[in-house]
C-alpha cells in the first residue's frame, strides 16, 4: 500500500508541475522526447499505483515496482555524475527545499526511492513466501 500511494504521489507531482520531468528527460534524451516520455511515465506511475493499492497480481506489481524503483535510483545517480543542471523531476521539489537547488531534490528522491526498492522488495519476498507456503 505504502509503494502505491508513493507512485500516485509522485504522478500527482508530475502532472502539477510536469516541466521539471520534462527538463530532466530531455537533458538525456532531448527536448523533442522529453513531452510523450514525462506523459508516459506519469501513466505507468498511476497504473502501477492503482494495480498496488488494488492488491492485483501482488508478484509481478511488486517485480514492476521494484525495476521501476531501481531504475529511477539509476536515473538519480546518473542526474548527479553528470552534474546536470536540471532537477531529477522526481516530484519531491517541495517548499522547504526550493532554497537548496537541484541537489537537495536529488537527495529527497535518492532517499525516497532507495526506500521504495527496500519496501518493494520486502513485499515482492512476502509474496513469494506466501506462494511457497512458507508464510
Amino acid at each position: 500500500m505504502v509503494v502505491g500511494a508513493v507512485f500516485y504521489l509522485a504522478a500527482i507531482a508530475k502532472t502539477i508541475s510536469p516541466a521539471d520531468t520534462e527538463n530532466a528527460i530531455g537533458w538525456v534524451f532531448g527536448n523533442s522526447m522529453s513531452h510523450g516520455l514525462t506523459i508516459s511515465l506519469i501513466f505507468v506511475e498511476i497504473i502501477m499505483a492503482s494495480a498496488l493499492l488494488a492488491g492485483f497480481a501482488p508478484r509481478i506489481t511488486l517485480g514492476c515496482a521494484t525495476l521501476l524503483s531501481v531504475l529511477f535510483f539509476i536515473w538519480i545517480l546518473y542526474l548527479y555524475w553528470t552534474k546536470a543542471p536540471v532537477d531529477c523531476g522526481c516530484g519531491v521539489r517541495l517548499p522547504y527545499l526550493s532554497s537548496g537547488g537541484s541537489q537537495s531534490h536529488r537527495g529527497m528522491a535518492f532517499t525516497r526511492t532507495t526506500g521504495l526498492i527496500v519496501i518493494s522488495g520486502i513485499g515482492l519476498r512476502s509474496a513469494w513466501l506466501q506462494r511457497l507456503g512458507i508464510m
